[in-house]
């Protein structure tokens, strides 16, 4: 009980096994087939009821998922929790990742800010389907299917990357991008008029990775595009904003 309710260990498995490690070290011992071991985990079993079954210590809400493919390549999903149609953040959802063949390749937890990033063992490829389950305590589960479609793009967009993480966000955001030449580059923020917010950065970069912080303290809340703009290519990535 103190695991489940106490120590918010809510997966059942991860209950039995701290629940015996506190109360019977002896269960672990290797080459161990005791009687009373047994029966002790069926005891647990009996007292909480199927192990299958949620577990909710108070009135359990809906939890708005969003997962973002933009890493994929580089084998992250990245996903951002928020609890019902608010914009609060879910803190410690689990989130698991299985493959096309129920195979489990990834799993994570949601920070302070609702942002999880999950790595996935394996290639991930176009066509490439990924059941993602969301699972915490007091959460309804939300069950996601994703079907990759933006990865292996075209070998000049390959080398020019630009990512957003968290998105949607509400405090700030990091933006990540790659050069693969050098030049001056142009990094602009427009709202969704068309209208531009601020000119974030504008400087003769060096082929490599860069990442600035974006405050978004003097922004109202919507929607926002953020563009990288070189001498040969552009980029343009939708921003989220929830205040």
């Amino acid at each position: 009980m103190n695991a489940l309710y106490g120590m918010e260990y809510y997966p059942f498995g991860r209950v039995h096994q701290i629940s015996k490690i506190a109360t019977a070290p002896w269960v672990t011992a290797e080459g161990q087939f005791e009687q009373n071991a047994l029966r002790w985990t069926y005891y647990t079993n009996n007292v909480l009821g199927d192990p299958a079954m949620r577990i909710y210590s108070d009135k359990p809400h809906s939890a708005n998922v969003q997962y973002d493919l933009s890493a994929i390549d580089e084998n992250i999903l990245q996903a951002s929790v928020f609890r019902g149609a608010t914009s609060l953040p879910e803190v410690n959802a689990g989130i698991a990742v299985m493959n096309a063949e129920k195979e489990l390749i990834g799993y994570a937890k949601s920070n302070t800010e609702g942002q999880a990033e999950i790595p996935l063992q394996g290639t991930v490829s176009n066509g490439d389907s990924l059941y993602c389950f969301l699972r915490g305590g007091n959460i309804l589960p939300a069950d996601t299917l994703l079907v990759v479609v933006e990865t292996g793009t075209p070998a000049v967009a390959d080398k020019y990357r630009l990512q957003i993480y968290p998105n949607p966000f509400n405090h700030g955001t990091e933006i990540r991008y790659r050069l693969p030449e050098a030049g001056e580059v142009v990094l602009t923020l427009f709202d969704l008029s068309g209208r531009r917010v601020e000119t974030l950065s504008r400087a003769y970069r060096k082929p490599g990775e860069y990442h600035l912080r974006l405050s978004a303290a003097h922004l109202p809340s919507g929607v926002y595009f953020c563009r990288l703009q070189s001498n040969t290519f552009t980029l343009t990535k939708k921003l989220l904003l929830l205040k």
